[in-house]
């Protein structure tokens, strides 16, 4: 062949290769803010539209159009060897990572994204490591992958980023399971003809198994096993030379069977511990049992549709829940009905179809009708799709629901869901743009009021504005609007709050590093600024405000350094506080938190061990055994408040006994050893706890969802729940001593005994009172360390337990802690 014809091909085939990813909700591309500047390169340009635009001619050129920009170019032997995020950093520089491979194509190295000013053109491995060690401060800004010296090429070593972390990789080792090592050793559970677990009396064969053993950065070890068919058959994490295995067990077809998990292994009792899955001859699950539970039945059509399931409450009742379906696999209806376990089985001989049918009848009036015969079914949810028909139906045709403009064909249009624990039903519906988002959605509520919700949008689809109406039976009216602003690369800057006449506040600003962290929360038009920092492995280390600032310590501060991500020591300062409280923590072989060591100051080695936490010890199953639990136990005292001895029936908690004698100070927080029994926890066949004898909780009821219905105290008092049948929390009911606190909580406006108190913000709430806002001031678990108020005042500091109590509390301005 001619070289100069040779040579040409060869330049043709490098030229730009344009990936143009076109828009699936409106078919549209456009271009970034400027043409990008690419080598000669291989590279992949990927666009993704921001802004509506007038044609595909504009997707390279320079017109003001946003966009996001990705770059990436390949290495010439089918891998990435770096990737460009144009202009996306908040400054508008270029992101990028790089990436080396060995002389196998195995990734051996990446590097951290780092800004730079680069147009989209690439650059060379080197100046890119330069550049994040100059942008990090760190040397070592590299993923590094060792491999096995073998054509399986076998992931050994990952090293990742950080110089704190330089010698400390993830490690693997590769083998199989051998009989005469006891970590390698590995039980035979077979399945029987019948279904039932076998174990054999002769492990694996050597060799049998294919062996993975992992390594973490602090030296904890893993060991899993697989068989030929690549499925998992045993999970080992060791303790020292105690192991905690979890076997995995399949039938011919393989199928899951069983789950053991370690507490079988010591008490091998397949009610209390084991996972049980059982199949038809099609492959369904149709037998489904957790550890503890009775078991549950499910039954399919003959489209293998799920149409029956029965639990073990539900089995006690003769109820079966069943699922109604629509010609195109749509569920229109579901509920529970009292049909016989015999005429349940026979639904797989037919398909299972609901049919809308003209004015009220059908399923209670839902205009549904059931191809197969439903026993006194009792209706939770009702479907409507495509048009709006439904709206002239018994029960929508009250709120006076619209027409729809644009077609919603395929789309959820509208809904009955029945609240669980009244009679009533909640209506709601549901309108769409041409590009099938929701734009307006309304729904009735279980005061006789209604919340309407229209959103408008960008061009991408991220919200723009979200105007909310709710009304209620007596008149009252409230409005509220969000606007939502984002910034070139449609990160989120600004979230502001309108409610009916009053000034628009701007509830949050936020503010983005180079590397698009969140940088900066500025809250109620800016007052409450926190800053949050983050170390090179995007671990969050800092939350620093005004009024709530926190440290959180991985390798470094107070407490055994932990590199493999579990906080080793934490310290925080509240409200007008200046003394830092904090926390260092040790951990077990598991990672389980066994020690918590309170302490004051810098160093923490002021007022010592007032609030220590301490696990005496775990089960198999990770079920604390013992706890040692220290507060205050008088104005100046701190003691142990908390001594306790925990006993199970497997998972289940069936006795609490506290050893300590001396009660907590003012009635703070702290376990109440109420009864003395053999048992003082009670559960029904779903597991659900139904007495708690130590809260003197002498019943619990539940709903069909499984959730608490009712919760009755031995001395009268009660709590009563309503929920809808989506589980959504609609009314508390407190009964105390004869008086009632009804509590509604219509969407994000909460009544109390009818008079609306409370709009719930997204920072916060608004006190509709005094038409107020309050903000919450969050840790890094999202816990609401602190309440302020818009004026500045601090209205509530919240100090916890590393298990989540209360151990200090300066105030009770709201119920969310």
């Amino acid at each position: 062949m001619n070289k100069k014809l040779l040579k040409g091909k060869i330049m043709n085939i490098k030229r730009i290769i344009v990936l143009v990813l076109i828009s699936a909700s409106s078919g549209l591309l456009c271009a970034q803010r400027k043409t990008v500047n690419m080598s000669d390169r291989y590279g992949i340009l990927t666009v993704t539209p921001l802004d509506k635009y007038t044609g595909a001619a504009s997707l390279l050129k320079t017109n003001g159009v946003r966009s996001l920009t990705d770059v990436s170019y390949g290495d010439g032997f089918g891998g990435v060897s770096q990737k460009i995020h144009v202009g996306i950093t908040p400054q508008g520089k270029d992101l990028t990572e790089s990436y080396e491979y060995n002389s196998l194509g195995n990734l051996q190295s990446r590097t951290l994204p780092v800004p730079v000013l680069s147009e989209g053109a690439s650059g060379n491995y080197k100046q890119i490591l330069k550049s994040a060690q100059e942008y990090y401060g760190h040397s070592n800004v590299c993923s590094r992958f060792a491999y096995e010296a073998s054509h399986r090429s076998l992931l050994l070593k990952e090293f990742g980023v950080g110089d704190e972390w330089t010698g400390k990789a993830v490690s693997k080792k590769y083998s199989c399971n051998l009989e005469s090592i006891p970590v390698q050793r590995c039980k035979r559970y077979l399945v029987s003809a019948g279904g039932e677990l076998v174990e054999s009396d002769s492990p694996y064969a050597d060799g049998s198994l294919r062996g993975i053993r992992s390594e973490d950065e602090d030296g904890n070890m893993h060991w899993e096993f697989y068989n030929s068919e690549n499925q998992l058959v045993l999970s080992r994490i060791l303790d020292g030379d105690t192991f905690f295995d979890t076997y995995f067990v399949y039938d011919e077809y393989g199928n899951l069977v069983f789950v053991l998990p370690p507490g079988y292994q010591d008490h091998p009792d397949l009610d209390l511990y084991a996972y049980i899955y059982r199949y038809d001859y099609l492959d369904r699950l149709v037998y489904k049992k957790l550890p503890g539970c009775a078991p549950s039945y499910l039954v399919y059509d003959a489209a293998h549709r799920l149409v029956f399931s029965q639990d073990g409450c539900q089995r006690n009742d003769s109820l079966w829940s069943f699922f109604v379906y629509d010609v195109y696999g749509r569920v229109v209806v579901e509920g529970e009905c009292s049909n016989s376990d015999k005429h349940v089985r026979t639904a797989g001989e037919t398909v299972v179809l609901g049919t809308l049918m003209e004015g009220d009848t059908g399923l209670v009036y839902s205009g549904y009708q059931s191809s197969f015969d439903l026993v006194d079914p009792c209706v939770y949810v009702v479907n409507y799709y495509d048009t709006y028909d439904f709206r002239t139906r018994n029960g929508f045709s009250a709120y006076n629901f619209p027409e729809g403009t644009v077609s919603a064909t395929g789309n959820l249009t509208g809904s009955i869901l029945c609240t669980h624990g009244s009679s009533g039903f909640i209506y709601s519906a549901d309108y769409y743009d041409i590009n099938k988002r929701i734009v307006k959605s309304l729904s009735s509520r279980v005061n006789g009021g209604m919340d309407t919700y229209a959103t408008e949008y960008s061009f991408q689809g991220s919200p723009l504005s979200v105007l909310h109406t709710h009304t209620d039976s007596s008149g009252y009216s409230l409005t509220e609007r969000y606007t939502y602003t984002y910034d070139h690369s449609s990160r989120l800057t600004r979230v502001s709050h309108q409610y009916d006449n009053n000034p628009s506040v701007l509830l949050v600003e936020h503010a983005y590093d180079e590397l698009g962290r969140l940088q900066t929360d500025k809250l109620d038009n800016g007052i409450y600024a926190t800053d949050y920092a983050y170390n090179i492995r995007n671990w969050l280390t800092g939350i620093e405000g005004g009024k709530f600032s926190q440290s959180l310590h991985y390798t470094d501060g107070l407490g055994v350094p932990c590199y493999n991500g579990n906080i080793s020591s934490m310290t925080w300062k509240s409200g007008a506080g200046a003394t830092p409280r904090g926390y260092k923590f040790s951990y077990d072989r598991l990672g389980r938190l066994t020690d918590a060591e309170y302490g004051e100051g810098p160093s923490l080695s002021v007022n010592t061990n007032r609030f220590n936490e301490q696990v005496t010890g775990y089960d198999k199953m990770g079920n604390i055994l013992g706890l040692k639990r220290y507060g205050q136990t008088s104005a100046t005292g701190y003691d142990v408040i908390d001594d306790l001895s925990l006993s199970y029936a497997g998972n289940r908690l069936k006795k609490v006994t506290d050893r300590s004698t001396t009660p907590a100070f003012n009635n703070g927080f702290e376990f109440k050893d109420g009864i003395d029994l053999p048992t003082e926890y009670e559960y029904d066949e779903n597991g659900n706890l139904t007495k708690d004898l130590n809260k003197n909780i002498t019943a619990i009821q539940y709903n069909c969802l499984n959730l608490p219905s009712r919760v009755m105290f031995a001395n009268g008092n009660s709590i009563s729940y309503l929920y809808d049948a989506a589980g959504r929390k609609l009314r508390t009911v407190h009964v105390l001593e004869g008086d009632s606190v009804t509590t509604d909580y219509c969407g994000n406006v909460v009544y109390e005994n009818g008079v609306p108190q409370i709009l719930l913000t997204e920072v916060g709430y608004v006190s509709l009172t005094d038409g107020k806002y309050h903000y919450y001031l969050k840790d890094h678990q999202g816990n609401n360390r602190v309440v302020v108020a818009e004026e500045g005042t601090v209205e509530e500091v919240n100090h916890y337990y590393p298990f989540g109590g209360v151990f200090s509390s300066t105030g009770d301005a709201q119920p969310y802690k």
